[in-house]
């Protein structure tokens, strides 16, 4: 306990770990090795610490050597000015934009005859519109960035506060001193004034633009991300960004796969669909349906083209229709314009060494033009593939989710538990999926799901004689040519990838899930030929497909129940590392069924967040608060809250209090508010307990899978035979003692005795909004009339202000009396009334 509380304390001050399994002190006791992790390495910024590596110790002492590289941002040189104008489509206003283009554009094509033609004529017809935009000089060196709060009154403040104190240097009279002092204090005080104005404006509508929020926070930052320092490979680095740049692009093109040329296997037969598509129907109205959709707050791609010049021609109807006419023609002909088949790239840090380039993902900034095309091409087929995309698929599909991956696999879990067999988890990682996708046997397997003609041609030529750039700080690489692969970033990429792995739950026996590249196998442990099996299947499928897995990032968690055999597996002759947990979908999965360490995890990265808000904003009004909270923090306690939620019942209260902390800790910190006590503030800042929410969740799961809103969940709930109310499914009853403390924690079974209470018209909602609102219109109505039952959702809060503020909760007669009604077991053992003043103990 004493050693959780140690670390707890740098967790919840922001603080993070770098090593959590290393040795750092070795030392002989009596001829027998003792291994411990003492030293350790604690950063507050990630962007900070490059890497870290154990070395030999120093001298003759039992600690080892720490090398930390870090990263460090050298002076800039002001001599230098490299500058460009950059436009600042802030400053335009959509209706400017769509006045010029209906007074001054002809959007006619003068020639038809090819796609690059119409391309370059509309692209220079639409350059000719975004040179109305203002522009502004953006330097390109290291230069400082000026300050978003800044105002010529301010500049002017500061100027005349340096002036005084020059003065004072020169002359350190009192009278210097304090009217040096005093423009000190009158510069300071309107400065923080304009900062808590500009963070209440970038704060106002966080949930639709955090854009600007995230780059104020990443602008307060003391060292940036970077990616300069990487390794070459042979032992030297790169030093400046051009260097950076081309060894991320090297690296890059190093993964992509030289398909092996000739015909596929005999052994690869495809199923002949009876239906076909083979053209593509593009109609104005879903052209401008698509552009009004754009985000402006978007980058533009290797076109220079921005989304909001885009969407404020959407209103032109010349202008769609000449974008209508250039789609027409692509599908035609099945060519793209060439620019469209190139990508910007920029490289976003996965974990590991920040040194190696291959830790790396890179993401492709496409015409945003093309992606407009793509989502058309995309509903086309999703349409036309309605039903065949397997249902053990919950990536990049409509209604499904990683939620949805993760409760379906613990339904499959507690089946087996239901059988009386233990079961084994197992995690496949592919070897960068997305890069190595061989074009020759997707456009293969496409044509097996019937997609051919035109349609064929168009994802045919998306996909070939692609190029790619890397950029770093402004610096680019040289072009690479992409070989392999679907781009990530795009829009049909996603898509390619599951239909490209659609057909591995059919070659497995044992129950699967994916989330597009992630597999997993949900087995019977005493299984163990049947497991082997399907693991040489899904060898053979990596041979024909070349879409390798990697061996060493392959894991097993052997569940602790019911007489675990622990058995071996092996993956092309590596063995699988067994693990006690597994992170899957962001969710920690330990041995135990247990969820205190992601629980654990939530609490700790929602407090790193309030550390690190606290440190970069100085602006503590309500509003700027709440915005922030729910946009930064509280999703770090919400996320796929439904598999791991805490039941409200004995035996779990220290940790629904715990969860309740963070919100308790983050309400303090709001000006006004922060003081008074935590039901109080809850009312204020029309908040509920997080308990509450939780409860909430459930019931909107619930409801999503019961209605048919989602494509699973059909078979977790058990409905009675009038439909109306959910039944128990008795689950876990027929395994070992210690599965039975599971009992009534999984969704289904936790969600019953609220769900059973809701009214029936709220039951049969339409959709979620109104079921939402229904809800909430049934609590005020419960509330209203004085109907207190213990099983109703809000009833929950009651109890967890009660126990965080104890009897001062319970002063209020109303309350109180509600209270000891809706909780008879509390009210006879913990409360006692001692006299008719209302004092309680």
């Amino acid at each position: 306990m004493t050693q959780q509380e140690f670390m707890d304390i740098f967790n919840e001050n922001g603080l993070t770990w770098y090593f959590t399994n290393d040795t750092t002190r070795r030392r002989l006791v009596k001829e027998t090795l003792q291994e411990s992790l003492l030293d350790q390495v604690l950063y507050t910024n990630d962007a900070l610490v490059n890497g870290c590596k154990i070395v030999s110790p120093l001298g003759r002492s039992d600690h080892v050597g720490i090398m930390v590289d870090l990263v460090v941002s050298p002076s800039a040189d002001t001599s230098v000015k490299q500058k460009v104008l950059k436009p600042i489509w802030g400053k335009v206003s959509s209706e400017k934009l769509l006045n010029i283009s209906i007074n001054d554009i002809n959007w006619d094509y003068s020639s038809t005859n090819n796609v690059q033609d119409m391309w370059a004529e509309l692209h220079c017809k639409l350059e000719a519109v975004a040179a109305t935009v203002p522009a502004a000089s953006v330097y390109l060196d290291n230069r400082p960035v000026k300050l978003p709060w800044s105002s010529t009154a301010l500049k002017r403040m500061r100027k005349n506060k340096d002036r005084a104190w020059a003065e004072f240097d020169i002359d350190p009279s009192d009278i210097n001193l304090s009217n040096a002092m005093s423009k000190q204090h009158t510069f300071e005080e309107e400065e923080f004034k304009a900062k808590v104005s500009y963070e209440k404006k970038i704060t106002s509508d966080l949930k639709h633009n955090s854009k600007a929020f995230y780059a104020y926070l990443r602008n307060k930052r003391q060292v940036k991300s970077s990616v300069v320092s990487l390794d070459r490979g042979d032992g030297t680095r790169a030093d400046t960004s051009a260097e950076a740049a081309e060894v991320l692009a090297t690296a890059f093109s190093s993964v992509f796969v030289h398909e092996p040329p000739g015909p596929l296997p005999k052994s690869v037969n495809f199923k002949e669909n009876e239906c076909v598509i083979d053209d593509l129907e593009v109609r104005s109205s879903d052209v401008k349906k698509q552009l009004l959709k754009l985000n402006i707050f978007k980058s533009s791609g290797p076109d220079g083209v921005h989304p909001k010049l885009l969407k404020s021609l959407a209103y032109d109807d010349s202008f769609v229709e000449a974008v209508t006419q250039l789609f027409v023609k692509c599908s035609e002909t099945g060519t793209l314009p060439e620019v469209w088949k190139s990508a910007s790239v920029v490289a976003l840090f996965k974990k590991g060494t920040k040194s190696d380039p291959l830790n790396y993902r890179p993401v492709s900034l496409t015409c945003i033009l093309c992606k407009v095309y793509e989502k058309l091409v995309r509903e086309h087929l999703l349409d036309f593939l309605e039903g065949r995309i397997s249902k053990h698929q919950h990536g990049f599909v409509k209604g499904k989710s990683c939620l949805s991956n993760l409760l379906e696999t613990f339904d499959n879990i507690l089946d087996f538990f239901d059988e009386g067999v233990p079961v084994d988890l197992l995690y496949f990682d592919f070897s960068k999926a997305f890069d190595t996708v061989p074009h020759f046997r997707l456009l293969s397997k496409l044509e097996g799901f019937g997609i051919k003609g035109k349609v064929l041609e168009i994802i045919k030529d998306f996909l070939t004689e692609r190029t790619m750039r890397v950029c770093v700080e402004g610096q680019w690489s040289e072009v690479k040519h992409v070989l392999s692969g679907v781009p990530q970033g795009s829009v049909l990429g996603p898509l390619l990838f599951i239909l490209y792995v659609n057909d591995l739950p059919e070659i497995v026996k044992n129950k699967i899930k994916l989330f597009a590249d992630d597999l997993k196998l949900i087995c019977n442990a005493y299984d163990h030929r049947s497991i082997a099996d399907d693991i040489s299947e899904l060898e053979i499928w990596e041979s024909i497909w070349h879409l390798k897995f990697n061996p060493s990032k392959c894991k097993v968690v052997h569940v602790n129940f019911n007489n675990n055999p622990n058995f071996k597996y092996f993956l092309n002759g590596v063995e699988l590392e067994a693990s006690a947990q597994e992170k899957d979908l962001g969710v920690i999965t330990h041995s135990s069924l247990l969820w205190n360490e992601q629980i654990k995890s939530s609490i700790s990265k929602a407090n790193q967040m309030i550390c690190w808000v606290v440190r970069n904003l100085i602006n503590r009004d309500e509003n700027v608060m709440l915005a922030i909270y729910k946009a930064l923090v509280r999703p770090h306690l919400e996320y796929c809250v439904q598999l791991w939620n805490p039941v409200a019942a004995h035996g779990n209260w220290a940790t629904v209090l715990e969860l309740e902390s963070v919100q308790r800790r983050f309400t303090r910190l709001i000006d006004e508010v922060g003081t008074l006590p935590y039901s109080r503030r809850l009312e204020i800042l029309n908040l509920t307990t997080l308990a509450e929410r939780r409860i909430r969740g459930d019931l909107i799961e619930a409801f999503k899978a019961t209605s048919g809103l989602t494509d699973y969940g059909s078979g977790l709930f058990k409905l009675s035979r009038s439909g109306r109310n959910l039944v128990s499914s008795n689950r876990c009853c027929k395994s070992v003692t210690k599965v039975k403390n599971l009992k009534g924690s999984f969704l289904p079974e936790r969600v019953i005795p609220f769900w059973n209470k809701l009214p029936q018209e709220v039951k049969n909602s339409t959709n979620v909004l109104s079921f939402k609102m229904g809800l909430e219109s049934f609590k005020k109505e419960m509330i209203s009339k004085n109907l207190v039952n213990v099983l109703h959702f809000w009833n929950v809060s009651k109890e967890v202000l009660g126990r965080i503020e104890g009897p001062s909760y319970f002063s209020n007669k109303e309350i109180h009396n509600e209270y000891l009604l809706s909780h008879p077991i509390v009210a006879k053992n913990r409360f006692i009334n001692l006299s008719s003043t209302g004092k309680y103990s």
